[in-house]
């Protein structure tokens, strides 16, 4: 060891080099927080509170002894060896634990043990992903790494995914993870030889006033319509968002779901989760118009029109106005035989006000013949049940 200080002497002496970084309380450091290179992203790590291990580098630069490497890197035994100090165990310590240590052997053999410890680089875990991620294989992340930052370096989620959770799994143990960010969800730290699967979805249709028409995987956990219709690209502005039906091959009929922002009418228990194979369609705002008109058939609706809007292009000399016919699609939805009856001819004479009937999306209007006798719709649509019959037809 004398030998070995004695040579160390003679360097500095032929050098005379004293950096001007020295500092004389042996705890030069380097940053407290270090950019490390992380699957291809920069992830913000603490020096202080990293707990070395191997494959972990180092910088251990003496102040006193620039000619000595500095930079060093821990074994898999967890050592490293350093020229003054010897085999330092370095694997399970914090810089603090590690700096207390060195500066207690170099205070053995020099006057002014002044260092800079830092960490250069920290070593990586190797965690697998399987499943619905859209590059399958292994990938390297840093320490601290979330199964975000994994599923991140795989490239993403695959079209059939699950995207709100996934199985984590750790040796024998099994962890099934949550991946909605909004929820905290995805924020477990991976451990180097994990394996994180990505569960598929339940494949589900979605046609009509969407953006995008196709099939979609929503979770098998919170797979609700709106999920559907947004993996969808959202309903369009002429869409219905109150008339969006659910077909499910083991139902007995489709269920009409309520799905506007401000409803209050809660979603059926039987369609909150979707199922594989189910089809969600978004149909358009409209109101249907029949009876003895020009051109029966649905109307398209933009927003607050009412009965005088939609009718008078569409009579025509055998259409009987004084008897017009309103289904509301909110009574045909809840089984309610009503029907509202309306007089307009008294609005087409001079000086009488208007009559303000609005007709809001899924209503049936309906106009009756001048002439009942020999008319298919006259005495079919006399009847309540034969009017509400009809306007099922167009509502459901």
């Amino acid at each position: 060891m004398k030998n070995r200080i004695a040579i160390l002497l003679i360097f500095l002496l032929i050098f005379q080099v004293i950096p001007s970084w020295a500092q004389p309380d042996g705890g030069g450091n380097l940053p407290a927080t270090l950019p490390s290179i992380d699957g291809g992203s920069l992830t913000t790590l603490s020096s202080e509170e990293h707990i070395l291990r191997p494959g972990d580098r180092i910088e251990f630069n003496i102040a006193a002894l620039p000619e000595v490497p500095t930079i060093y890197d821990i074994r898999v035994d967890g050592h490293f060896y350093h020229p003054l100090v010897g085999d330092v165990e370095a694997s399970g310590r914090t810089l603090k634990d590690l700096r207390g240590v060195l500066e207690d052997r170099l205070s053995k053999e020099l006057r002014n043990p002044a260092f800079r410890l830092g960490i250069i680089r920290v070593a990586q875990h190797s965690v697998a992903v399987l499943g619905e991620a859209k590059r399958q294989g292994t990938f390297q992340v840093g320490v601290g790494a979330s199964v975000l930052d994994v599923i991140a370096a795989a490239g993403g989620l695959s079209e059939k995914a699950d995207s709100d959770r996934a199985v984590l799994l750790r040796g024998e143990e099994r962890v099934e993870v949550s991946l909605r960010p909004e929820k905290g969800g995805g924020l477990t730290k991976v451990r180097s030889g994990d394996i994180l699967y990505i569960l598929a979805g339940s494949p589900v249709s979605v046609s009509g006033e969407v953006t995008s028409p196709g099939v979609y995987s929503v979770s098998r956990v919170n797979g609700d319509p709106r999920q559907a219709i947004l993996a969808a690209g959202g309903a369009k502005e002429v869409a219905s968002l109150k008339r969006v039906r659910l077909i499910r091959a083991t139902l007995p009929e489709p269920i009409v779901l309520d799905l506007t922002p401000d409803s209050t009418e809660p979603i059926p228990e039987e369609a909150q989760q979707l199922q594989a194979g189910d089809i969600l369609t978004v149909p358009a705002r409209q109101a249907v118009l029949l009876g003895a008109v020009t051109d029966p058939g649905p109307i398209p609706l933009r927003g607050n029109e009412t009965l005088i809007d939609i009718l008078p292009a569409k009579v025509s000399a055998d259409s009987d106005i004084r008897k017009i016919l309103v289904v509301r699609a909110a009574d045909v939805k809840k089984n309610r035989d009503n029907r509202e009856e309306y007089n307009l001819e008294e609005y087409f004479k001079e000086g009488k006000a208007d009559i303000v009937v609005p007709i809001s999306d899924g209503d049936l209007v309906f106009v009756p013949p001048k002439n009942k006798k020999g008319s298919l719709f006259g005495p079919f649509f006399q009847d309540i049940l034969g009017v509400f019959s009809i306007a099922r037809l167009f509502t459901l």
